[in-house]
């Protein structure tokens, strides 16, 4: 994964059975796909383009592990603006998957790494380790309705 200057603006798109899902309003020609996934509890999905690299597609499909807080969310002080680049596609199995819904985003954790790079792309913050892997993403949406959403689809998959 790599961060490029340009940023693409992103739309939650609020779907029956799907906690959370962002797409830009370009369409993928040839789909790539990276997933990270904890068992058969949680799964995320990027879908990416293999001519631009850029991530098109966001989707939360399954969350065990969440919890929903009154709290706002608070973008890192040390943001920089960009975007993230997918190099190849890939499944990637994790220990750690937790989403957090705040009344303003919802932040998915799919790695114990410390975040040391926060990349801004519009209404996604983009949490990367050291060495440029996803350690968390966050979708921002002042609406609220994001977040309503994602809460309302976790809790009806118990």
């Amino acid at each position: 994964m790599t961060i490029t200057n340009n940023v693409v603006n992103r739309s939650v798109v609020l779907t029956d059975y799907i906690p959370l899902q962002v797409r830009t309003e370009k369409e993928c020609r040839e789909v790539e796909y990276c997933s990270f996934r904890k068992s058969d509890t949680s799964l995320l999905e990027l879908a990416f383009d293999q001519t631009d690299q850029l991530v098109h597609r966001i989707t939360l499909l399954l969350c065990a592990d969440y919890r929903q807080t009154a709290e706002e969310y608070q973008l890192p002080a040390d943001c920089v603006k960009g975007d993230l680049l997918m190099d190849s596609s890939t499944d990637i199995d994790t220990a750690v998957f937790s989403c957090v819904i705040y009344s303003n985003a919802v932040r998915i954790t799919v790695s114990d790494l410390p975040v040391c790079k926060s990349v801004l792309a519009d209404n996604i913050v983009w949490g990367l380790s050291e060495h440029s892997e996803l350690v968390s993403l966050c979708l921002i949406d002042e609406t609220g309705k994001a977040s309503e959403h994602c809460n309302l689809e976790l809790s009806s998959n118990q």
